[in-house]
């Protein structure tokens, strides 16, 4: 990881007591504790992978992984609805127009609207996913955010959808009043957008979806090019 990832020193990964992690992650920007904390992670899914499979996953495709896995949770973290985004509350489709943007910074959501940011990492040798997911109010304040291991997923538009899936079920845990679900993947968002019944090969996960917005007092779907 270091030839792609500006690390600490071996030594500062040392235990020196209890609180060793904690004195080694108040020492580090919010990038650098991101990074660390996504090592440790997938460390611990490389040990559960040799106890409980057959411990196969190589150094290279964890290093892939994290690369992308880290990008896309930057990339949700910062993402936002472009010009003319199409908008639509469940059951009636409206269309935003927004002329004047800053693609680099995160549109917040009207007053008494939560805004619900999805996006998932996908590796198509092995099909290993994993969500990133993060809620907050029209103050930018984070009410939830998740990161989860997915099932292993045929294309990179199923880790979406689950990514969307899981975003949903963890807002229905603290708020089931208005939301925005936004999400990068234009036929995912199409398919929760339309009126007709979908004959995507992701069928199951979609009504999962649409199941899960009717649970909220209004329910918008937008899609975001990142």
């Amino acid at each position: 990881m270091r030839d792609v990832w500006n690390l600490p020193s071996e030594s500062k990964f040392w235990y020196t007591g209890d609180d060793w992690l904690q004195n080694l992650l108040d020492m580090e920007s919010e990038e650098g504790r991101t990074k660390i904390l996504l090592i440790l992670w997938r460390s611990w899914h490389l040990r559960e992978d040799c106890l409980r499979n057959n411990g196969r996953e190589s150094i290279g495709s964890s290093v892939q992984f994290l690369q992308n896995y880290e990008e896309e949770l930057r990339g949700a973290a910062g993402s936002e609805e472009g010009p003319g985004s199409k908008v639509k509350e469940y059951g009636r489709e409206t269309r935003e127009q927004n002329t004047e943007i800053d693609a680099n910074q995160w549109k917040p959501p009207g007053q008494g609207t939560v805004k619900i940011n999805t996006d998932a990492a996908f590796l198509a040798g092995t099909g290993e996913s994993a969500a990133g997911v993060v809620g907050r109010d029209s103050q930018g304040l984070v009410l939830m955010s998740v990161y989860k291991k997915l099932p292993r997923c045929q294309s990179a538009e199923e880790a979406e959808a689950h990514a969307a899936l899981v975003g949903l079920q963890a807002m229905a845990g603290v708020y089931k009043g208005q939301i925005i679900l936004e999400m990068d993947n234009q036929n995912i968002a199409n398919e929760l957008i339309s009126q007709e019944q979908t004959r995507s090969p992701n069928y199951a996960l979609i009504m999962d979806i649409r199941n899960a917005m009717a649970g909220f007092e209004a329910c918008n779907v937008s899609c975001v090019k990142r």
